[in-house]
């Protein structure tokens, strides 16, 4: 191309057109509105992959790799071998001590009350009971590390790395985890639902604990040869050293992979319902006994003040083996059952007289016999327990747990009085 001597000596003068090249699937930018837009495209992606390079430098994927427990064994040795029939043993010991400890804690259950939890607890303790599920659930490691293997190595995943290991086995040993995990979460769940101590769950939870990690002690002893060199060689196997490649969920993988991620916190909510039904269960007190058979002492009280129909009062002695009988559940006072008086022979409310009642009275801490037309003195206030019977202190929820001397009034406290009640249900 030539250019002309005025051209040379003027650069302003001279005009050079720009020209696109494309591809064979691009389309030239023939304006310059066109350009601006693919500009602004081209940033965009440049920030998106600059946030995405970014993201990567902050956090460290963890390695998927197999779990240093003797219940790997169970795949990765053969059926023939030490090492797994002593991954065999070792869940063995595991199940059956949370199998006899569920079926210890559960002897005393019924019909009416399956899970033998306690008649009533302390708020401390309810707040304890709710807090102690979720400390169960972030100690309790079998069920989610069974499902984090079961989404995380597939069977090609396995076969590509370790072609002589069973993908069967693989899942078996996943099941048994399982397994093991629920049999913790059962006996978690019914544990903290009989406590009626706040330091009794915690002691109960670490011994659970314990009983479910015998295969990670276990595993650790054997890489450190306290069990014999054929159980430390498989401990040590260069496969539990080995790192898989990341699944990528889609379609149908991605669904299986969701349900895995849920049941998780499917626990949660089950083990929050079940303490929440029973925890209603408790305040409406259908685990309280519903009807008692009370027996008193002879203890005599000389002159006692009884108020009549009318109002007035007068004076009469009063045994309290009178109160003899069956005494039958009819209301709540101060959050525990109140046990009102019924006929001597027929057992049924009375209709004109009034029957004796026992309940909790929270300003004395004590259980109480009382009647409401019976006072200590003439001068004497009507108080809503103004007891002539009544148990030692105690902040039981059940009548018939509270143990020690009570004390009669028959004109003074009278102490080691004799009293015995039963549950006419039992």
């Amino acid at each position: 191309m030539t250019m002309s001597p005025g051209a040379a000596q003027n650069p302003e003068s001279v005009k050079l057109r720009s020209i696109f090249v494309s591809t064979e699937n691009e389309t030239p930018l023939e304006n310059v509105a066109d350009k601006k837009e693919w500009a602004c495209h081209n940033e965009g992606n440049d920030t998106k992959v600059d946030k995405e390079a970014g993201d990567e430098k902050d956090y460290i994927e963890e390695p998927i790799m197999l779990p240093q427990s003797t219940h790997t064994f169970l795949f990765t040795e053969d059926v023939s071998s030490l090492p797994f029939w002593f991954a065999v043993l070792t869940a063995a010991i595991s199940l059956t001590c949370l199998v006899l400890a569920l079926q210890n804690s559960l002897c005393g259950s019924s019909s009416n009350n399956v899970a033998d939890a306690p008649v009533q607890v302390l708020p401390a303790v309810k707040v304890a009971q709710y807090i102690s599920i979720f400390i169960g659930l972030l100690t309790e490691e079998e069920i989610p590390t069974a499902l984090y293997m079961l989404r995380m190595i597939s069977q090609k995943s396995l076969k590509s790395k370790f072609p002589q290991m069973k993908f069967w086995k693989f899942v078996f040993s996943a099941m048994v985890r399982l397994m093991l995990g629920y049999a913790f979460l059962f006996n978690m769940f019914i544990i903290i639902v009989q406590s009626d101590a706040v330091i009794d769950i915690f002691y109960d939870l670490l011994a659970l604990q314990f009983v479910e990690q015998l295969d990670d002690i276990a595993f650790q002893l054997c890489k450190k040869e306290a069990f014999g060199d054929r159980l430390s060689r498989a401990g040590n196997k260069k496969c539990f050293h080995a790192e898989f490649q990341r699944q990528h969920f889609l379609g149908r993988l991605k669904k299986i992979g969701m349900f895995l991620k849920m049941l998780y916190f499917c626990n949660l909510a089950l083990a929050i319902m079940g303490l929440t039904y029973i925890t209603m269960k408790q305040r409406s007190g259908d685990y309280q006994a519903t009807s008692i058979t009370v027996t008193f002492g002879d203890e005599l009280w000389e002159k006692a003040v009884v108020e009549n129909v009318a109002g007035g009062f007068y004076e009469h002695d009063l045994i309290f083996s009178m109160f003899n009988g069956v005494y039958v559940q009819s209301g709540v006072h101060d959050g525990r059952p109140v046990y009102v008086e019924q006929r001597k022979f027929e057992q049924t409310p009375y209709e004109k007289w009034i029957g004796a009642e026992i309940k909790y009275c929270r300003s004395e801490c004590r259980w109480v016999l009382t009647h409401r037309n019976i006072r200590k003195s003439m001068t004497s206030e009507k108080l809503d327990c103004d007891w002539i019977f009544r148990s030692p202190e105690t902040t039981d929820y059940n009548l018939l747990d509270v143990s020690g001397s009570w004390s009669a009034w028959t004109g003074a406290i009278v102490h080691g009085a004799n009293i015995f009640i039963i549950d006419n249900e039992c």
